[in-house]
């Protein structure tokens, strides 16, 4: 629990504004990667799913497994690009 509510200023209770422009390109980079593979693994869990008529658990285990890879390969492209 924070210390709003308590004797403490009221500033204590409020948590810092995110300033966009301090991202380094690592940050960039980590949540570039996140968005493509989240829809990446949304993708490819609707087409073996419905697509290919696959088990839902099946597709649904492989769509991570391809999050995973696509995460990791996006994040390393991004963050080359970031940092130039």
């Amino acid at each position: 629990m924070g210390l709003c509510g308590t004797r403490a200023p009221r500033a204590a209770c409020h948590a810092p504004r995110m300033d966009l422009n301090s991202w380094t390109p690592d940050d960039n980079a980590r949540r570039f990667a996140t968005l493509i593979a989240t829809a990446s693994a949304v993708f490819t869990f609707l087409a073996l799913w419905m697509g290919a008529a696959w088990h839902p658990l099946l597709a649904l285990l492989l769509a991570a497994v391809d999050a995973v890879i696509v995460w990791v390969l996006a994040r390393a492209v991004l963050r080359a690009y970031f940092r130039r």
